[in-house]
C-alpha cells in the first residue's frame, strides 16, 4: 500500500481540563464545534504533566485538582477549514492558548 503525502496545518490547543463552557467543559465544547463545522478530524489528550508562562507546574505529579489538569485538542485540516474555528476560539478561549503551523501527513490514499 503506497502513502501519500499531503501539507496541512494543525491547529492545537491546551486548556486545562477542568475549564467549564455552558454544561460542558471547553474542551468539549471546542470537539463539537469542529465537528458541527466538518473539520477533517480532532483528538483529544490528557496530558500528564504541563507548566505555562507563569512556571506553574500542573498535572498527576503535582497536588493539583483534576480539573486543573492540562488537555490537548489537535485538530488538522487546511489553512481555510481551521480558520472557521476562530471566532468561536476568540470567544471562548480564555483560559488556555492555540499554535497553529504546517504539517505533513503520510498515509494511505483511502485516508486522505
Amino acid at each position: 500500500m503506497a502513502l501519500q503525502r499531503i501539507s496541512r496545518e494543525r491547529l492545537e490547543i491546551f486548556v486545562p481540563s477542568g475549564t467549564p463552557l455552558g454544561d460542558i467543559t471547553l474542551y468539549e465544547a471546542i470537539f463539537t464545534e469542529a465537528r458541527r463545522l466538518g473539520l477533517a478530524g480532532a483528538t483529544i489528550t490528557r496530558c500528564n504533566l504541563g507548566y505555562g508562562p507563569e512556571n506553574r507546574v500542573r498535572g498527576k505529579a503535582t497536588l493539583v485538582p483534576a480539573n486543573e489538569v492540562p488537555v490537548k485538542i489537535e485538530i488538522i485540516d487546511t489553512p481555510e477549514k481551521l480558520d472557521l474555528m476562530l471566532p468561536f476560539l476568540e470567544k471562548n478561549l480564555k483560559n488556555g492558548i492555540a499554535v497553529r503551523g504546517t504539517v505533513d501527513i503520510l498515509a494511505p490514499a483511502e485516508m486522505i
